[in-house]
């Protein structure tokens, strides 16, 4: 079984912040993006209760209904950076142990979606083609225009 020390390292070398909470959202641990990205000390936010924070923060939800949370927007403090936090349950033999928080700026989230947009894009250029009918199909298979296709295609240089 995994140290909380060894644990902690694994959690400090992930590029987003995270935070941990036992099954009553008593925060046990947050890494050192979460101190850097939110401001937030360790000590000022580890035996903190998240429901006494955040109640309708996604780990408050996660913990809560016992369900991942996707997405969700927040701030934290005064910052006016958007945030997007993905929480999710952790339960093992239908019991609830806690939860995990993912967090990180929205610009960081949305410039993955747009890299990842830009890799399908080329993908379906390479599997369908270059041509008009090639374009048309890759437009189709992403559900998109044919006009929404050639901006991409601009906008990714692609």
């Amino acid at each position: 079984m995994f140290s909380m020390e060894r644990f902690a390292l694994i959690l400090d070398v992930l590029p987003n912040a995270v935070q941990v909470a036992d099954s009553k959202g008593v925060i046990l641990y947050v890494n050192k993006v979460f101190v850097r990205l939110t401001g937030i000390s360790q000590e000022a936010r580890v035996q903190k209760n998240i429901f006494d924070l955040s109640p309708h923060g996604a780990m408050a939800q996660a913990l809560s209904n016992k369900q991942s949370v996707n997405d969700h927007v927040t701030f934290i403090g005064n910052d006016i950076t958007p945030l997007v936090c993905n929480a999710h349950p952790l339960i093992k033999d239908d019991i609830l142990l806690g939860a995990v928080e993912f967090i990180q700026p929205i610009a960081e989230h949305v410039m993955a979606l747009d890299e990842m947009e830009k890799i399908m894009i080329q993908r379906a250029l390479g599997i369908y083609g270059r041509s008009m009918k090639g374009k048309l199909l890759v437009a189709e298979s992403l559900n998109i225009s044919l006009a929404t296709l050639y901006n991409k295609i601009k906008k990714y240089k692609i």
